[in-house]
Order: C-alpha cells, then structure tokens, then sequence
C-alpha cells in the first residue's frame, strides 16, 4: 500500500489538541514550522500529508493522562508505582489510576504485528558494522536530529545541550544501547522500562513547556508532536544509521533493513506515536519522513549551535569528552584532528546542502570517509567466509558503547522530571528560536 493511501479522519486532530490544550492562534499547516504546504501536497496527495500537518498540534494523550492522575497523588507516589509496573507487572500495584492501568494494558497487549525474532535480527544489523556505527551515531544521527528545525525547538528551549550536553548525550546512548540490543524491547528487559520512562519524560516535558509563556505556539506547534514522534523513528534512528553505513560498504540485505524498520516502529510505538502515523516498512518509512523534511523549514542558528556542540563533545581533550570510539581511532586521531574527521564525515553523509545549512566546514577531511570502504569491504567478505560473525561484532559494539555511556555515581540514568522544569524556567525566557518558517518557503533540501 502506496503512502498516499493512509486515510485521515477529520477532526481528529482537533479532539487530540483540545486535550492537550494547545494555544495555537493558526491553524496547523499555517504554523511558522510548516512551509511548502501546496507544493508537498501536490507532490504526495492530501490523504499522506495531513495527518503529519495535523501531528504538529498533537501528542501522547494518554502520557498526559497519567501524568494528570499522579499529580493527584501524594509526593513522588505516582512514580514509585509507574517502577512498580514496569519492574513486576501492574497487577503487583496497589490501586493504580485508571490511565496508568491502560497504559500497561496496552504495553502488556503487543500489536499483532510485533515479531520477536525480527525484533532481535534487527538489533544485531543495527550494531554489527562494528565501529563505523560510533561514526553514523556520532556524525549522522546527529546530523538527522539538528537538521530539522522544528524537532530541535524543544532541546533547545529546555537548554539541556547548552548546560549539560555531556549529560544529555550520554542519556540518549544508554538508552538507545538498552533499548536497540538484542532482546533489549522485551516486557521486562531494561530497554523496554527505559523506553517506557521516555514516554513519561516526553510527557513531563511537554507538560512544563506548554505552561511556559515564551513558548511561540504560532511558530513551533505542540512540544515533541506527534509528528516530531514519527521523525525519530522513521528517519532519526533508523534511515540516519542505515544509509550512512550502506553508503561506506556494509552490505546489508533488503531483510535486514526491514529488521531494523520494525524494530524502531515498535520503539516507537511503546514511546507513544500514534498508530496511524507509524511506518509499515523501510519503503513507507521513508515516504513519511521525506513529507516532514519537505515540510520543515530546515535548520537555523539553533540547529547549527546543538550540531557543533554535540561534535565537540566527542573530541574534547580531557575527561568530558563522550569516548564512544575504539581506542585504535583515538590513538591516531587526537581530539582536534578527530573533530575535524567527524566533521568530515558529517558532510559526507548528509550532503553538501544539508552540511551547509547545518554549518559544517567544507574541508578536504570530507574524501576520507571513503578510506573506510576497503575495511568495510573487507569485513563483508569475512561475513560471507565466516570469519567475522555479526552477533560478535554486536556484542563487541554494544560493550563499546555502553562503557562510553555508562552512568557514574550519583548520575541518573536518565533526566528526572524535575530537572526538566528547572532547565526551562532557566533557559526560556533568554531563548529566541523563532520564525524560521517565517517566509512559509524552505531553503533548498
């Protein structure tokens, strides 16, 4: 089925806003977010791109629900029972709210369409391309991330890059090393728990900006939409990772990239992206995130300020840096001359349009990715002898990783609620990341 098939209900976006309480003065495709409207609906139909204008003005209902029923209870007890439920089931509760008991029946119910196996060959694709996966971690996912300006409008808001940028990065690796490893989205398994706490993180978040006045709704939309959800699934950290690695020489089969599409659709649907708006396969994924690009007025000041800071952050020289490389790569490339390789491979991977509205230099080191052909090359043919073997090479890349990432004493696992509503009574009211869509045109994609 073609993405111009997905049908749209009308209405239902504005029941969804109405929940959230959304303080829009315009309609959703006039959001300052939204650009190139006419064009992308002749280009897609009206059927595929609505429901994503209509995600700008949307989000996790129920989220907002059992954040609702916890605030009605005393201290931290909501969210002493949401660890109860996801550690020992929601029957182990003691009188849980009514939306707390619908969410754990829907993580305790998977969709029918959620396979085990496919979810466990995802995961080992995902990791197996060895250290070249630190790379596309590093360079295009974070290219992916920052190059939209309307996802990166609540990290920058909220200022959790500015004060704490080793902090945030080194969350969002713990999570995903939990989450994407084998068996890593198993009820029970800390992948799934941190996954399911994202949710409410998301939710908490969304809570606190929507209440802040410097918030420009006009502009911006609802914090962490709906289609902002399907963005990081169906492109962040999925296409962002996929196609860098197929663009160096790992070889990977039509199987393995649907392995790793469904994997990320259902990480996406525990984290709490509509049904509707979640990707089929690699093709629809695609189709979906191609709509959003389209629409998206591309990067600003904002974006290329979180780019840069988050490249620094895994070359700098001392202790602070995010060391998510084998040390054979630190050893020959000190943290200035890695900078620059990063910054390299940056470019490559998204293109020199992308690269330049993302600010990236323009410098020779964007020819050297393509000296990791050879060894990816290489590694391929001992795949096809034997010599190499994927769930290895995973373990290998997942241990690397989860060193870089691990929590020290004293460092939560992931950010608390409460430290959310302090970075945004902090930054918000010096924050100006406003009017990119202004002229209602994108720059070129």
């Amino acid at each position: 089925m073609s993405i111009a098939s997905i049908e749209h209900t009308d209405g239902f976006a504005d029941d969804r806003r109405a929940q959230w309480a959304a303080q829009c003065t315009v309609p959703a495709e006039e959001l300052g977010r939204c650009v190139n409207v006419d064009e992308v609906i002749a280009r897609y139909g009206e059927a595929a791109v609505r429901p994503i204008i209509d995600g700008y003005l949307t989000a996790d209902d129920l989220g907002r629900e059992v954040l609702e029923d916890f605030a009605a209870l005393p201290g931290a007890t909501g969210r002493r029972m949401y660890q109860q439920a996801l550690d020992h089931g929601i029957d182990s509760v003691d009188d849980p709210p009514a939306s707390m008991v619908r969410l754990f029946e829907l993580f305790d119910n998977r969709p029918a369409w959620v396979d085990d196996d496919q979810l466990r060959r995802g995961a080992v694709a995902y990791f197996r391309a060895g250290p070249m996966v630190s790379f596309a971690l590093t360079c295009s996912v974070i290219a992916g991330s920052e190059r939209a300006y309307g996802i990166s409008r609540p990290v920058a808001f909220t200022g959790r890059l500015a004060d704490n940028a080793y902090g945030r990065a080194k969350e969002t690796t713990r999570w995903l090393v939990s989450a994407v490893r084998p068996g890593g989205m198993d009820r029970f398994s800390e992948g799934f728990k941190l996954t399911a706490q994202v949710r409410l993180v998301h939710a908490m978040t969304r809570k606190v900006i929507s209440r802040n006045a410097n918030w420009d709704w006009d502009d911006w939309g609802m914090p962490i939409s709906d289609a902002d959800g399907l963005y990081a699934i169906s492109y962040d950290f999925s296409r962002a990772m996929v196609d860098p690695l197929l663009k160096v020489g790992v070889r990977f089969s039509d199987g393995e990239i649907e392995d790793i599409y469904a994997l990320w659709r259902y990480i996406g649907w525990v984290m709490g992206v509509p049904e509707h708006l979640l990707h089929r396969d690699a093709t629809h994924a695609r189709q979906l995130a191609d709509i959003y690009l389209a629409l998206d007025p591309g990067a600003d000041d904002e974006c290329r300020r979180l780019v840069r800071q988050l490249i620094e952050l895994a070359t700098q020289e001392g202790d602070v840096s995010l060391d998510v490389f084998p040390k054979v790569v630190t050893k020959l490339f000190p943290p200035l001359r890695l900078r620059k390789l990063l910054y390299g491979f940056t470019r490559y991977w998204a293109g020199d349009v992308v690269a330049d509205q993302l600010g990236v230099p323009d410098t020779w080191h964007k020819h050297l990715p393509h000296l990791a052909k050879p060894a990816m090359g290489a590694m391929e043919l001992g795949r096809r002898a034997g010599w190499v073997h994927d769930d290895r090479t995973c373990d290998a890349t997942l241990r690397l990783l989860s060193a870089a990432a691990a929590a020290q004493a004293g460092e939560g696992t992931i950010v608390s609620v409460d430290e959310i509503a302090v970075d945004v009574e902090k930054n918000a009211p010096s924050f100006a990341g406003g009017r990119r869509g202004h002229h209602r045109r994108a720059a070129p994609r």
